[in-house]
């Protein structure tokens, strides 16, 4: 059994690094990375600035501290994905499609959510201090994300 939790996800990231390689060196365009992280767990995962756009994420389970600080989520898709207690600050979510995620208690301050589908998703205590909402939803006395 390894001790490193994320062991599996490095060896995917090095697997995709080494496709875009081989694209690269036979002067193919890469055009659609494969982002699918489906059912993943990415609990206390480091992404930070991470390039997640279009990325398939529903079910993935990013809690435990998982940052995605300045990551780009933009038309990601995190149907029913656990994002509680995660660390989106200022990341990009435009055209995100969040329907049933469990946001919980997470950090979205300054991340952009234009456009964003929140339809049934739990916004309990989620924290919104400067971000650009959704048209329906906006910030409480206490900065957390309500819907209207």
């Amino acid at each position: 059994m390894s001790l490193d939790p994320f062991a599996e996800f490095r060896a995917q990231v090095a697997s995709l690094q080494n496709e875009i390689a081989q694209l690269k060196k036979n002067n193919e365009t890469v055009t659609s990375l494969a982002k699918n992280f489906y059912r993943r767990n990415l609990r206390g995962a480091e992404l930070s600035g991470a390039d997640l756009s279009g990325a398939e994420l529903s079910r993935a389970t990013l809690t435990g501290g998982a940052t995605l600080r300045n990551a780009d989520l933009t038309g990601a898709i995190l149907r029913n994905a656990d994002l509680s207690y995660a660390d989106l600050t200022d990341a990009t979510l435009t055209g995100a499609i969040l329907t049933f995620a469990n946001l919980t208690n997470a950090d979205l301050t300054g991340a952009d959510l234009s456009y964003a589908d929140l339809t049934d998703a739990t916004l309990h205590e989620t924290i919104g201090t400067g971000a650009t909402l959704p048209t329906g939803y906006e910030l409480d006395g206490n900065d957390y994300i309500v819907k209207t």
